[in-house]
């Protein structure tokens, strides 16, 4: 903690940082990690609401290599039946063209590379998923003032 409140304790406190078992605000929209990137081309954010889904980790894999526009990926989700992880493909080589796409359960993704950045065959990313039904458990402290007369 500091004066400025810029230090972990204050971050915490504030809501600013959360652990891994708390569920935030973003949680419906998604939590971005790399698995497996050699390619200029990252998978940067993701948009809408999870609907229809309690959890799951989706894996958005590209399948062609190249630039944007003609790069594509793959999305695949758990398989409800068989209680298997990125294993039901639900999206199949969709051209990469750097506005928001579909991703899955409602939400979009958008992937960003520089002049002259590829993608690279087999680049691999998981977003965690929790459903919009979820609730808070870190929406951050607030404080306010008190005084006695």
């Amino acid at each position: 903690m500091n004066i400025d409140e810029t230090g972990l304790l204050d971050q915490i406190l504030a809501g600013k940082v959360k652990f891994e078992f708390e569920i935030d605000a973003d949680s419906s929209r998604g939590s971005i990690s790399e698995v497996s990137v050699s390619g200029g081309i990252k998978l940067i954010e993701t948009r809408g609401v999870a609907s229809g889904v309690s959890w799951d980790a989706i894996k958005v894999i590209v399948i062609l290599g190249g630039a944007i526009g003609t790069a594509t990926y793959s999305v695949r989700t758990k398989d409800s039946e068989n209680n298997t992880l990125k294993t039901n493909e639900i999206l199949t080589e969709e051209i990469i063209d750097g506005d928001f796409q579909t991703l899955a359960y409602g939400l979009q993704l958008r992937f960003r590379g520089d002049s002259g950045d590829t993608a690279t065959a087999n680049d691999e990313w998981e977003i965690e998923v929790r459903g919009d039904s979820e609730n808070v458990t870190n929406p951050g402290f607030r404080t306010m003032q008190s005084a006695r007369y």
